[in-house]
């Protein structure tokens, strides 16, 4: 045997070696229309994400006023695309003026109205933080899935402003569902004033709520929707969930579920600071918007603490799983929701299934009856790329799709085409009247132009599905994209050396094709 067909002969024994072993150790993941599973499709209202940068931005600009000692906004509203700060009079306009010039430099217009100042954000800086915040969305729902036990979350982006959650495997929805669209933004706030009717806590204010202060409900955890009664806070956070550093579900004094939390460093000291300086007051945790306790400070609080509530162990699981994630920049709305079912699944494997054995074997018998030794080369070739391609999908946890295993059975038929270009050449060699180990050379040389020319553009073809499509083109894609590239060293290289094989151990004088 040649020393280059010995190694070559030992390289691909390996190869199925590790192929049949990754197999048998990691199992292919069958996406969402194989075994069933939930689709959602969320959605994102830009605006949503436009008020939330305009609240951090007024936040942010109030903290640095109140640090450099200048006049602080009497009163500020959000209107679309603009901060409106108001003033006292123009003088403390004017003081405040340079240090928002400052904080907004690049990404925003000033002008000055009266005692007011407005900010325009720019329309560039706008696009790139929605980007941005669909980009966080993204991360922190495969952080919340990741972190709820299940495997393989397929989470895309659907056109500008939706995300398509699709979880194969998984039969309920209502707690996962839960989990995905809770925006989980916890605030510890400085409670104002209670009282548990919402006219009688602002009729001191004339019935309004103070531009310094917020409004937040506190509700019966039973019944859901009734409001036990109101709390006025202070309108920024004193320290926010974004600092925490992990949450787990424990049981209170009481024996209930509960939350407890532990900040980070930065968390610990902000929150330390908070307590010691206002203790015997009223503290309000506030998730969501809504106040779930208010406990009087008793002492320093530094490094943990609890959020308490009538929760069952599935709600507290779930609260401490999204905390722990991390809170969504904003709301989702749930624009779809399916749960495709196991029958369907199971149906699709096995038209799939039956569809890609029939059209294998009567690529086998083909090749087989037509090229003869030479189809039973290219048979070995097209079983050891068939292998190939399933150990890469397990080998990388690539999900497979029906699409996928349409891909599939494409690969079986393009894996014995550069067979068939590469026989028919060497049958006009012999034609001719050359020998079997020219004809083998001539054959191989002559069709590896048009071989690489027409797995190339295929292969260009699958590279851009990939790249730009969603979903199941996706899915095929890969497959398609994998299988050719599997082919190409099959067809060429295995049957090659077969040949070799053959014609270095006999004295061919004639070969039946």
């Amino acid at each position: 045997m040649p020393t280059h067909v010995r190694n070559w002969a030992i390289f691909i024994f390996l190869l199925v070696a590790g192929s049949v072993a990754i197999l048998a150790a990691k199992p292919i993941v069958l996406g969402l229309d194989l075994q069933g599973g939930i689709h959602l499709v969320l959605e994102i209202n830009d605006q949503d994400i436009v008020t939330h940068e305009l609240k951090t931005s007024h936040q942010n600009i109030v903290e640095r006023l109140k640090e450099k000692k200048l006049p602080e906004p009497t009163a500020s509203a959000y209107e679309e695309e603009s901060l409106v700060l108001t003033f006292a009079d123009e003088a403390q306009r004017d003081q405040a003026m340079s240090e928002i010039n400052n904080y907004f430099s690049g990404f925003a217009q000033i002008a000055s109205e009266d005692i007011k100042i407005r900010v325009q954000l720019q329309r560039t800086y706008l696009n790139e933080i929605k980007k941005r915040s669909i980009q966080q969305t993204m991360e922190t729902i495969d952080r919340r899935i990741n972190e709820s036990g299940i495997a393989e979350p397929s989470i895309t982006r659907q056109g500008y402003n939706k995300i398509v959650v699709q979880l194969a495997g998984v039969t309920t929805s209502l707690d996962l569902k839960n989990i995905i669209e809770k925006t989980a933004v916890l605030k510890f706030k400085l409670v104002e004033s209670y009282a548990a009717d919402k006219e009688l806590l602002l009729k001191p204010h004339d019935g309004k709520v103070p531009d310094n202060l917020e409004l937040y409900p506190q509700m019966d955890e039973e019944e859901g929707t009734k409001e036990v009664g109101w709390y006025l806070v202070q309108k920024f956070p004193e320290v926010d969930g974004t600092l925490l550093e992990d949450a787990v579900t424990i049981h209170d004094e009481r024996g209930l579920p509960a939350v407890s939390f532990t900040f980070n460093a930065e968390g610990a000291e902000q929150f330390g600071k908070v307590t010691r300086e206002n203790l015997k007051k009223q503290l309000a945790i506030v998730l969501d918007d809504q106040v779930k306790s208010a406990p009087v400070i008793q002492s320093e609080i530094r490094r943990s603490g609890q959020i308490t509530g009538s929760f069952t162990l599935s709600e507290a699981q779930a609260l401490s799983i999204v905390l722990r994630s991390g809170p969504l920049p904003v709301k989702l709305h749930v624009a779809e929701e399916r749960l495709v079912g196991p029958s369907l699944g199971h149906d699709s494997i096995q038209q799939g299934f039956v569809s890609s054995v029939v059209g294998a074997i009567l690529t086998v018998l083909f090749m087989v009856v037509y090229y003869r030794i030479g189809g039973f080369f290219a048979d070995i070739a097209l079983t050891l790329n068939i292998l190939f391609v399933f150990a890469f999908l397990a080998m990388f946890g690539a999900v497979l799709t029906l699409p996928g295993i349409a891909g599939i059975a494409l690969t079986i038929g393009m894996a014995v085409d550069s067979n068939v270009l590469i026989f028919e050449r060497m049958r006009e060699e012999l034609l001719s009247g050359k020998t079997v180990r020219a004809a083998v050379d001539a054959g191989y040389s002559r069709a590896m132009v048009t071989i690489i020319d027409s797995n190339l553009t295929t292969l260009i073809t699958g590279l851009v599905l990939f790249v730009f499509g969603t979903g199941p083109i996706k899915g095929f894609a890969v497959t398609l994209n994998i299988g050719l590239l599997s082919s190409l060293f099959t067809s060429v290289i295995v049957t090659r050396l077969f040949y070799d094989h053959l014609t270095a151990t006999r004295r061919l004088q004639t070969l039946s094709i």
